[in-house]
């Protein structure tokens, strides 16, 4: 008698909400555990929690942790266009990206994380712009306009790889 008689609504906006909300109590070494069997690559030498956090407020099923870590683990495509930040010329992208790989490839590889890469290139950033700088770099670690923080791929990639894919991203343009 307490039934109704119309049909139960499914709502799956409401259900990928909740389960985004479950996923951000979780640590990142728990969520790291919970991804790992959607996650078709290795595990980066122990770094899956790293990556996890640099990605999971873009997460919102275990499945998705595939499509959004793929540039931690193969150098990115994308267009050189990209490398330039909105009223830029692809010559001072040129510029920022060589400055910041001649700042990078002094600074000794302990201290290569994220307070060490902010406090490095905040001189850089301030002199040639915010944008200007951290805009190539996203684009030449991640391969995405829309990414987490470029020092935090940074710090997670390591100084070699960062080097590799500043200097691609220097042969692109």
């Amino acid at each position: 008698k307490d039934v109704q008689k119309t049909g139960a609504v499914f709502n799956e906006d409401k259900l990928n909400w909740m389960n985004k909300e479950y996923l951000k109590k979780l640590s990142n070494e728990e969520l790291a555990q919970k991804v790992a069997p959607f996650l078709n690559r290795p595990n980066q030498n122990g770094r899956l929690a790293d990556i996890v956090g640099a990605v999971r407020d873009h997460m919102t099923t275990l499945k998705d942790i595939d499509s959004l870590t793929t540039f931690f683990f193969e150098p990115p495509t994308y267009l050189p266009e990209l490398l330039v930040w909105k009223k830029d010329t692809p010559e001072v992208a040129h510029g920022a990206l060589a400055a910041t790989r001649d700042i990078l490839k002094d600074l000794p590889g302990d201290r290569f994380t994220v307070p060490g890469l902010t406090t490095l290139l905040e001189p850089t950033t301030a002199t040639l712009g915010r944008g200007s700088v951290l805009w190539p770099l996203r684009v030449a670690l991640s391969g995405l306009a829309a990414s987490p923080d470029p020092f935090v791929i940074a710090a997670i990639l390591g100084k070699k790889e960062v080097l590799s894919r500043i200097e691609l991203a220097l042969s692109k343009i």
